[in-house]
């Protein structure tokens, strides 16, 4: 079996490099960006298996990049990450599933639950 590719997109230097620790222990090959700007192009999105993402992110936010990886492919699983923003409210979460988001998690995100479901849905 081929190792699982992600597309780690979030702004928080912490949160990603927890993130990729979890991902590689998981035998996961990790690509990580700070916020989804330039991101949503076939070349960039070529090798993807799955694309993590948070949504509240300068430059160019998760909600956008779903959308515009929606625009190009139907088919690359997209799981949402978000801690609500100022509001911490779920708004962000149900938005990301109404534009294409095929899972969302609040944080802090239970690593073993995010690993299991990226398996679930590329696998």
């Amino acid at each position: 079996m081929s190792k699982i590719n992600v597309l780690l997109v979030e702004d928080d230097k912490f949160v990603q490099h927890a993130f990729c620790l979890a991902f590689e222990m998981h035998g996961m090959n990790v690509r990580t960006a700070d916020n989804g700007l330039n991101l949503a192009t076939v070349e960039n999105l070529r090798e993807v298996d799955v694309v993590v993402t948070d949504i509240v992110m300068p430059e160019v936010e998760g909600l956008d990049l779903i959308q515009r990886i929606r625009a190009l492919s139907k088919s690359i699983p997209i799981i949402a990450i978000s801690g609500g923003g100022r509001k911490k409210d779920d708004a962000y979460l149900l938005n990301a599933r109404r534009f294409g988001a095929d899972a969302a998690f609040q944080k802090p995100v239970n690593e073993e639950e995010l690993v299991d479901k990226i398996k679930m849905l590329v696998l």
